[in-house]
């Protein structure tokens, strides 16, 4: 609706672009909350975002180039042209998690606190993006009338009473960021959010490409999107129910696991023992008055010792 936000001269800068850009950093701003939550270095979360940034360009192309290779098969100049566009933001989510979990790898880091900081990042960042999209008119809903339609352009300009797909994606992604954070709140254990974010962001979006006007490729009665849809909220329903039979929970704020067994130590240490019987017995003894006929036979005992020495 509001497809350029400002010139500057001759150049136009557009909503779209502005709007993607502050989620993104708007989502690694939240990533690092809750990274920081769990006492992690944010020197680790920077090198898996850039981990995570390459492998999302990488997996994010290859998909599109994938679903559009009668295209691309005539011009294959343009495989590697990502600046004219073109990147599947499902290709991009599986790319950015691989390379994630490789870094992890290599240098014996959490994955599934990564993870769950990129969950939050992303479903921040998928608020941007439909409110990007309603400003662009991409992702436009199909032709129709209801109690959910809009007047509204398409990506090209057509106006129609459309389906309000970006507002209805809009509130989705609040109701999903809103439950995550819960999730946070709850100290649940690491990957749990990650899991839940697979499962009712990508479970929402399946049942939202059913109003979809926009084009794509279809597989059957399903759009390709929903087919990518189907199969992260399925993985991530069986990540959940793996991830709930981890048996250690998420450390608490500002503190790790060698922090918890430390104290466990520490407190162990210094309680003191239960007296046994004996210690008992021993401290009556001890409480007891000394009878004179101890201290006489004491004195007898040890005077001679003494008048001995001194003769000597």
């Amino acid at each position: 609706m509001y497809p350029i936000l400002f010139r500057i001269g001759n150049t136009a800068v557009r909503t779209y672009t502005v709007l993607v850009d502050l989620g993104l950093l708007a989502g690694l701003a939240l990533a690092y909350w809750l990274w920081h939550r769990r006492g992690q270095p944010l020197t680790v979360l920077l090198d898996a975002a850039t981990c995570a940034l390459i492998g999302g360009i990488l997996g994010g192309r290859g998909a599109f180039v994938a679903m559009n290779w009668p295209y691309f098969s005539q011009v294959p100049k343009e495989i590697f042209a990502v600046w004219n566009g073109g990147v599947s933001f499902h290709g991009a989510l599986v790319g950015g998690l691989l390379a994630v979990l490789l870094y992890t790898l290599a240098v014996s880091r959490p994955f599934w606190d990564l993870a769950d900081a990129a969950a939050l990042g992303l479903t921040l960042g998928a608020l941007f993006s439909w409110f990007a999209c309603l400003a662009a008119g991409c992702a436009y809903g199909a032709i129709g009338e209801g109690v959910l339609s809009i007047y509204a352009p398409d990506v090209f300009g057509s106006q129609a009473e459309r389906f309000a797909t970006q507002i209805v994606g809009i509130i989705l992604s609040l109701i999903t960021l809103g439950l995550l954070l819960l999730l946070v709140m709850l100290r649940k254990r690491a990957g749990v959010v990650f899991s839940a974010f697979l499962l009712l962001y990508f479970g929402g979006q399946f049942f939202l490409e059913f109003f979809r006007g926009d084009e794509t490729i279809w597989l059957g009665p399903l759009r390709i999107a929903q087919v990518f849809d189907a199969g992260l909220a399925l993985a991530g329903l069986a990540l959940l129910l793996i991830v709930r039979r981890r048996p250690l929970p998420v450390p608490e704020e500002g503190e790790n696991a060698e922090d918890e067994g430390a104290k466990e130590v520490e407190a162990t240490i210094t309680d003191e023992p239960a007296p046994t019987p004996a210690d008992a017995a021993a401290a009556t003894l001890a409480e007891e008055p000394a009878s004179p006929l101890v201290g006489v036979e004491k004195a007898g005992v040890d005077q001679p010792e003494s008048d001995s020495f001194l003769q000597r």
